[in-house]
């Protein structure tokens, strides 16, 4: 299990035990071999090795470490910490990391670090349905501030990195992240209400510069993303799965990236139903370059109108608007690409429509009363302005 050294007082009358006041170390190749001991709630960490000053009262409730410092092959902190010994985990904590390896951690406490997937299989809805572990939120007492120099997370290394964490009888009142980053501070911060059967969420989230490989890998992208996008969003939902508080979303998102790449596959993933209807064929292999990307998305009861949506890639640039309904898992957009077709660059509306699982495109030059939707209509001429139209570069002379 490892080893254990002291150096202090043990307080005893009559034999019994009244408290603990010494300097301790702890070295075990597995901290969760201790959870019979200390308290079930410990974390899985491995290669752990602690020391510091260590204040035990008499009936045992909890454990006070100061000046402590600990590492394992999860990461390192240093700081002050008090550990419920319950039969919760109750922890408050002011501490300082000089790395931190997010997934291996959520590991240790028991938690998936993967992104939520969507729902394999031919039939069903295709955002998971499967109760979320929300009973995970309602039995941890958790007021933790930390600092961390570098922070890996989905294959990425964050440096300057601040955490806040404040959880307290299955209310998520605060989960804060702030970081720094080449284009400027990155902030997401989450609320949540576990006590309630459908669980109010959240979710706030200011990039200016937030690479898009991240977003890729969330979104189930396949290959290689470079460059880098800002993302916005200022949404609220309600329910006990991925289904249902899509279903419920309101509030707006956006993404925009100018220059960058991203694989043909991914891209044909992207736009795929677009593609099939101008007859454009794009290798498996290699890299799209990427122009810019802009979505603006705005939610209410968990249909998303977008606009405006605009794209400039090396296989095809495109504006438009449409809607997408999460509740019902349909869309409906109406695009106005200007690809190469036959070696000329035309400009042709394209609607690509219907449920996620059978996503179709089709030319169409007229009749889009039935999709329900205003479009604003585009003529490109010789050279895409999708990326000037949508503000996100500068009108280039013509």
């Amino acid at each position: 299990m490892g080893s254990l050294g002291l150096n202090g007082k043990v307080a005893l009358r009559t034999l019994a035990f009244q408290g603990l006041d010494a300097m301790a170390t702890l070295s075990t190749p597995a901290m969760a071999a201790l959870r019979p001991v200390l308290a079930p709630g410990l974390p899985a960490l491995t290669d752990m090795h602690f020391s510091g000053h260590v204040v035990l009262p008499a009936k045992a409730a909890s454990i006070a470490f100061t000046g402590a410092k600990l590492t394992s092959k999860q990461g390192d902190l240093e700081g002050d910490a008090t550990l419920g010994l319950g039969p919760n985990l109750a922890v408050t904590a002011r501490l300082r990391a000089g790395k931190l390896d997010l997934d291996a951690m959520l590991e240790a406490f028991g938690i998936d670090p993967s992104p939520p997937t969507l729902r394999q299989g031919l039939a069903g809805p295709l955002i998971s349905d499967t109760p979320l572990p929300w009973g995970m939120l309602r039995g941890p007492t958790l007021d933790v501030t930390g600092a961390i120099g570098a922070l890996s997370y989905l294959d990425q290394t964050w440096q300057g990195v601040d955490v806040a964490v404040r959880l307290k009888g299955g209310h998520l009142e605060r989960a804060a992240l702030k970081l720094a980053a080449a284009g400027g501070p990155v902030s997401l911060s989450v609320t949540a209400d576990a006590t309630a059967p459908a669980v109010p969420v959240s979710l706030e989230v200011d990039a200016p510069a937030l690479p898009p490989a991240l977003v890729a890998r969330i979104a189930g992208l396949p290959g290689r993303v470079g460059g880098s996008a800002r993302v916005q969003a200022r949404l609220r939902a309600t329910g006990a799965s991925l289904h249902d508080l899509g279903a419920s979303l309101n509030g707006t998102a956006s993404l925009a990236a100018v220059g960058g790449s991203l694989s043909n596959a991914a891209f044909v993933q992207l736009t795929g139903p677009s593609l099939a209807a101008l007859g454009i064929k794009v290798p498996q292999q290699g890299d799209t370059a990427l122009r810019c990307l802009g979505l603006t998305a705005t939610f209410a009861k968990g249909v998303g109108r977008l606009a405006p949506i605009a794209l400039e890639t090396t296989y095809l640039s495109m504006e438009g608007t449409g809607q997408v309904d999460l509740a019902r898992e349909i869309v409906a957009f109406r695009l106005e690409p200007l690809a190469a077709v036959s070696g000329s660059r035309v400009s042709v509306p394209v609607v690509v429509e219907g449920p996620f699982r059978g996503i179709t495109g089709r030319l169409e030059a007229d009749a889009f009363d039935k999709i329900g939707l205003l479009f604003n209509a585009w003529s490109g001429g010789d050279e895409s302005a999708a990326c000037e139209n949508a503000g996100l570069l500068q009108k280039r002379p013509r």
